[in-house]
């Protein structure tokens, strides 16, 4: 438990989640390099970076929308915010017009826009989880004049 520490409660959000982190990413690079290294595989060796920046964008919206959860509603109930989270992005990719796709495949004409529409999501989540792990009650200094 990290919550009896004497540490901000951003820092213990921080270790929270990289406690989970190291294991989280092993799973990832093994199910990246078996998906893109197989004979007829959809991606290739290639797309691997863009592979992981859609990996890391939704991780990133992830954890922010359950760090904001657990500021608006109690503990207990914030956390199934985590596990809808990425159902609902997925929902939310395939319902986006065609122009805005956020699925396409390396060999379409649209797969370089879709990457850089994730890596403004992945921007966004980070943007997202900063805000969202602060103190509740920090307040900014003021800069008053003399």
């Amino acid at each position: 438990m990290t919550g009896a520490t004497a540490m901000s409660q951003a820092r213990r959000r921080l270790l929270r989640v990289a406690l989970a982190l190291p294991l989280l990413c092993g799973v990832w690079a093994g199910s990246l390099w078996y998906a893109t290294s197989a004979d007829g595989a959809l991606f290739g060796p290639d797309s691997r970076a863009e592979l992981s920046v859609q990996f890391s964008a939704m991780l990133a919206l992830t954890l922010a929308a359950s760090a904001l959860a657990l500021r608006a509603m109690p503990e207990e109930h914030g956390g199934w915010t985590g596990a809808l989270t990425p159902v609902a992005l997925l929902a939310a990719a395939l319902t986006v017009p065609e122009r805005w796709t956020l699925l396409a495949l390396p060999g379409d004409t649209a797969w370089h826009a879709t990457q850089q529409r994730w890596a403004g999501l992945l921007a966004l989540g980070l943007l997202l989880l900063a805000y969202a792990i602060r103190e509740r009650g920090a307040h900014r200094r003021r800069w008053r004049p003399c």
